[in-house]
């Protein structure tokens, strides 16, 4: 993680992770504890470049371990679903 700490929360049937603003890194989504990654998403804040400040990629999808997707929620919130 760079430019800051994300904090993971439990929200419902899933996590929340909650990063400030200025924070840049990578989130690896499993599908089980000690399986291997499912995807990765790389995010990055820019407030210089539009309505949408947070910019996101995903990548490393392995289908065998789960599929990732993604979709805006607002201009900061994204939820990312994973199933198998």
């Amino acid at each position: 993680m760079q430019n800051g700490m994300c904090h993971v929360h439990r929200a419902g049937d899933g996590r929340m992770v909650r990063c400030p603003d200025g924070s840049r890194g990578t989130l690896t989504f499993y599908q089980h504890t000690l399986g291997t990654p499912a995807c990765e998403v790389d995010f990055w804040y820019d407030n210089t470049s539009g309505s949408r400040p947070w910019h996101i990629q995903l990548s490393h999808q392995n289908a065998a371990d789960g599929t990732c997707t993604t979709q805006w929620q607002g201009a900061n919130t994204l939820n990312v679903s994973l199933s198998q």
